[in-house]
């Protein structure tokens, strides 16, 4: 299985800095960064990285994403991802030893 990211963007519409607190209802599956996302005032963030790194092959894993500020509320995101058989970047490998020789 292979890991994949993508970003959001975040926004801070107020007239000072802000950060915002992440939270993940899969942490099995899914991970924010960075944990803490502090914005300057009347700023966007575009480094939020949502990572989804599957555990099973073909079962899907979804996750509610937050991030809050007490001024602004929360932001919800919903990520969804699938596992998949991995394949096509390397050939089946069969390893041979001889008992007794490194």
């Amino acid at each position: 299985t292979k890991a994949l990211a993508t970003t959001v963007t975040v926004e801070n519409p107020l007239d000072h800095d802000v950060a915002f607190e992440t939270a993940c209802s899969d942490r099995a599956n899914f991970s924010v960064e960075p944990k803490v996302v502090k914005i300057r005032p009347f700023s966007t963030s575009d480094n939020v990285t949502i990572h989804y790194v599957p555990s099973d092959i073909d079962v899907d894993h979804t996750a509610a994403i937050a991030l809050h500020h007490p001024e602004l509320g929360t932001y919800d995101y919903v990520a969804r991802g699938r596992g998949r058989e991995p394949g096509g970047f390397m050939a089946e490998q069969t390893p041979t030893a001889i008992v007794g020789e490194p």
